[in-house]
């Protein structure tokens, strides 16, 4: 009995006490917690670095455009009279330039139609993954532009949406407040009704952006509901620099699109987001910038507005110092294209 007894007692597991469980479960927990923002920084650093990328690869198109046709693509082609007439714009033209040579070819006299009429809006249902930024994080890629538009599943599904746009100067592009009249006397390198050329930028192409990085926010159709107001790769694809970088009237400046959607009080929610959103990015502290002379820069959302303004335009004689541009110009920047 005792030789059974003994062992018994050698052949007994010591086991984890409900304590020692506990303890170890929150180690976890803590090392879990320690180690997810390393796990989102890293994330969010391969996003913004292939965010930059696009933007090189939409610089190289542009000056290969330039090398074929002796000019920048007009920033879009906007005309009211006789009738509304809106042509495709910067982003379209560069379709052959960044491997999209079909979806080019689908457009009507080489890009000249009007993007409006059954036939030619459907291009710009074509999602091309240039233009957008992985960070953003919207779970739609379409954007509703006009009523009766309607070319994707949803009613206010009209275009793809882009993340870039052109710079058309430092103040409004839009007159009077009304989206349908485009400025063509703008200050900028992308421009209504006009083609650009290098020698037009006499402030420096090193120094003038010509593309900037933009969002978008949940918005109100007044008959069909909500709808993802922002801008468009086919057409309608310009901004200025007036608000600054990430205004407050945009998702990373702190608007609650929830509360305040584009434009949930009735008014016209397209000339709402063109006026209040700005030039802006998903990643934290500024957004990219593509300057003229094919680089890419990530400018600081603290930059002093009169030297964005000086950014913006291409011959109104600013002169920016490097002291200057200490402290707005982030550390990651691309070269411009090899000629």
């Amino acid at each position: 009995m005792k030789r059974f007894r003994s062992r018994l007692k050698t052949t007994v597991r010591n086991a984890f006490t409900l304590v020692e469980l506990l303890v170890v479960i929150a180690i976890i927990g803590i090392l879990v917690a320690l180690l997810l923002p390393a796990v989102q920084s890293a994330r969010e650093a391969a996003r913004r670095s292939q965010c930059q990328n696009n933007f090189h690869q939409i610089g190289v198109a542009l000056h290969n455009y330039h090398a074929t046709h002796g000019e920048f693509p007009e920033g879009q082609i906007n005309e009211l009279t006789p009738t509304y007439y809106h042509a495709p714009g910067w982003g379209a033209k560069l379709l052959p330039y960044i491997e999209q040579t079909n979806a080019f070819d689908g457009f009507a006299d080489g890009a000249k139609g009007n993007v409006i009429d059954p036939g030619m809006r459907e291009i710009g249902g074509l999602l091309i993954e240039a233009f957008l930024c992985p960070s953003d994080p919207s779970d739609t890629k379409w954007v509703e532009v006009s009523s009766g538009y309607n070319v994707g599943p949803g009613p206010n599904d009209d275009c793809r949406r882009s993340n870039m746009a052109g710079v058309a100067g430092a103040f409004l592009w839009i007159e009077d407040g009304t989206i349908s009249k485009c400025r063509k006397n703008a200050r900028g390198m992308l421009i209504n009704k006009r083609a650009l050329k290098v020698k037009d930028c006499t402030d420096g192409t090193s120094s003038t952006l010509i593309v900037g990085e933009v969002t978008g926010g949940k918005g109100r159709h007044p008959s069909f509901g909500e709808a993802w107001i922002g801008h468009t790769w086919v057409g309608w694809n310009l901004q200025d620099v007036s608000r600054g970088i990430n205004p407050f009237g945009s998702l990373p400046g702190g608007r609650d699109d929830g509360l305040d959607p584009f434009d949930g009080d009735g008014g016209n929610r397209h000339q709402e987001y063109y006026t209040e959103v700005g030039f802006s990015s998903f990643h934290p502290g500024g957004c990219h910038f593509l300057f003229t002379d094919g680089s890419v820069r990530f400018l600081d959302e603290d930059i002093n507005q009169d030297v964005l303004h000086a950014f913006a335009t291409r011959a109104d004689g600013e002169a920016i110092s490097d002291d200057t541009a200490i402290g707005i110009i982030g550390p990651d920047v691309v070269g411009p294209p090899v000629r």
